[in-house]
């Protein structure tokens, strides 16, 4: 018996395992303050107060601007490193976003393979020796497209 398989890996995973992480402004304070994130997270600023709020790294690695009162401010972290931000219309608000590998909870996954070999016998009495493909769901985006001879 042969066994071909090739894998499909969900356009190389990265864009399948990125999250949005929210952070509230509301009562002059980010809330959650500290955020810690996985690089290829995102976050998303929403200004829960009636005047305008600002998101800005203290190194300048990025700035929101104003951040009307009900509207966002998103952006995507590419990289691991510890970001401290502030409001610069409120400076006493502050806040920090922690990149790095594997930050949010994990999940591990475990999969069993079970074979089963199934020999199809016509009425006849024959033998078919035809080719049986599956497509086996291998988990956490990622399948198997198997042909059994």
């Amino acid at each position: 018996m042969r066994f071909y398989a090739i894998t499909i890996l969900s356009v190389i995973l990265a864009p399948v395992f990125a999250a949005v992480h929210m952070v509230l402004i509301k009562d002059l304070s980010f809330k959650p303050q500290d955020v810690s994130i996985n690089p290829g997270d995102e976050v998303t600023w929403t200004n829960g107060d009636s005047f305008a709020h600002t998101a800005t790294a203290d190194a300048g690695s990025f700035d929101s601007g104003s951040i009307a009162p009900g509207a966002s401010f998103s952006h995507t972290f590419a990289t691991a490193a510890t970001l401290p931000y502030h409001c610069t219309i409120h400076p006493f608000m502050l806040g920090k976003i922690e990149i790095s590998v594997n930050a949010t909870a994990t999940t591990t996954t475990t999969t069993t393979t079970t074979t089963t070999t199934t020999t199809n016998k016509p009425s006849s009495g024959n033998t078919l020796n035809m080719p049986i493909k599956a497509i086996l769901s291998i988990g956490g985006g990622i399948a198997a497209l198997a042909q059994f001879l």
